[in-house]
């Protein structure tokens, strides 16, 4: 979209009549032009550029988190990475009230997006990760609330979202007219619950909880959505992460999960998954639980429970954009057998590490139910649209 410079068009997209006034009131800044970008607004004022972000419900007291730690990372030296901080108003607060949403305001950080068609590219991001990781080794986690403390919790979240999954079922099941993800969801909730169910016992069996215990020593902040269009190239060379509001307390297993299934998504290269195992190791060796963590997080339907959430929790209408979500989630799925088996096997011969493995997810081909195979991959059914769940999120 191009630049818009005057009040009628930053109301006509945002809604929000007053939005000059509110950054004048809350900053002491003098709004000049609007541009929307990647899901954000960048502002341009009279003292810079900005980013202003839509807080989503519930979300404040995680951007006060999100403001803690960029604050610990700042006091570090030696950092090759910028975590943008949220610029707190003139009252000190982070986070503001417009007529429509809550927004924070961002300074806006100048960079490329990695392309990531080359080895090292994976390789270097995946050191970064590590050294991310490390450096919140000492950041305090107690003071975060619980939804979002999942250190040495995998066992109660995955209880409450297989819960949730059931009453997610019920309500596709008995609804009287049942929409188009309805009927998308009923096909494979019974895969997805017998999985949730399996995990839950491998948790238990594997004592993952304690493994998690045991790892956070090497990093307790999990960024939650590692991938390209999050990571920045800055004119320096060093790096630069944002979009913070999947922030949680978790061992560095989970970003490491993602990465690897976002990875050989893109690729289907098992290649790929070493070099960013092998990249990650260069900053910070991995152990038997990270390893074990790893592959119970790959195992975990993390994007479908997203979308599930969205429509079946926050009441969000599901419309065709929502409807694709789900289609690339169940897509993922999927897929995900050939990499639980790729990673296994690269964990034994390559790493040389021991990991529980559940037998019937190596032998099985399709871990679709019948009717599961008319979702088929479009030309972006990997790519990050599968991450966002509206334009302002």
């Amino acid at each position: 979209m191009p630049v818009l410079k005057n009040k009628e068009e930053w109301a006509f997209l945002t809604g929000e009549e007053r939005l000059d006034d509110w950054i004048r009131y809350h900053y002491g800044l003098d709004l000049v032009s609007v541009e929307p970008v990647g899901g954000v607004l960048k502002l341009e004022t009279d003292q810079g550029f900005f980013v202003l972000k839509r807080v989503r419900m519930r979300e404040k007291d995680r951007w006060e988190q999100i403001a803690r730690l960029a604050d610990f990372l700042s006091r570090q030296k030696g950092l090759s990475f910028t975590m943008p901080k949220p610029v707190p108003t003139k009252r000190k607060k982070i986070s503001f009230d417009g007529y429509r949403y809550p927004y924070v305001l961002l300074p806006w950080l100048e960079g490329e997006t990695p392309q990531l068609n080359k080895a090292e590219e994976w390789r270097q991001l995946s050191w970064e990760m590590a050294s991310f990781h490390l450096a919140t080794a000492g950041f305090e986690t107690r003071r975060m609330p619980d939804p979002w403390n999942r250190i040495g919790k995998w066992g109660d979240w995955w209880l409450q979202v297989y819960k949730e999954m059931e009453i997610f079922h019920l309500a596709a099941r008995w609804t009287s007219v049942p929409t188009e993800l309805d009927e998308i969801w009923r096909k494979v909730s019974h895969y997805s619950l017998g999985l949730m169910k399996n995990l839950l016992k491998y948790s238990g069996k594997t004592e993952l909880d304690r493994l998690s215990l045991e790892t956070a020593k090497y990093g307790n902040i999990s960024h939650g959505r590692w991938h390209r269009r999050n990571l920045l190239i800055q004119p320096d060379g060093n790096f630069a992460f944002i979009d913070w509001n999947e922030m949680v307390a978790d061992v560095r297993a989970a970003d490491l999960a993602d990465w690897l299934l976002y990875a050989y998504g893109r690729t289907q290269s098992p290649e790929v998954i070493k070099t960013i195992l092998s990249g990650y190791q260069e900053a910070s060796e991995l152990t038997n639980a990270d390893y074990a963590l790893i592959y119970a997080r790959l195992l975990f339907p993390g994007q479908l429970v997203r979308h599930l959430r969205n429509v079946y929790l926050n009441d969000k209408k599901p419309g065709d954009f929502t409807v694709r979500l789900v289609h690339q989630a169940i897509l993922t799925e999927q897929k995900k057998t050939n990499l639980l088996k790729c990673y296994a096997q690269l964990v034994r011969n390559h790493f040389h590490a021991s990991i529980p493995e559940i037998d019937w997810i190596h032998k099985k081909e399709d871990p679709l139910p019948e009717g599961g195979d008319r979702f088929r991959e479009n030309d972006n059914g990997w790519e990050e649209d599968s991450f966002f769940n509206d334009p302002y999120s």
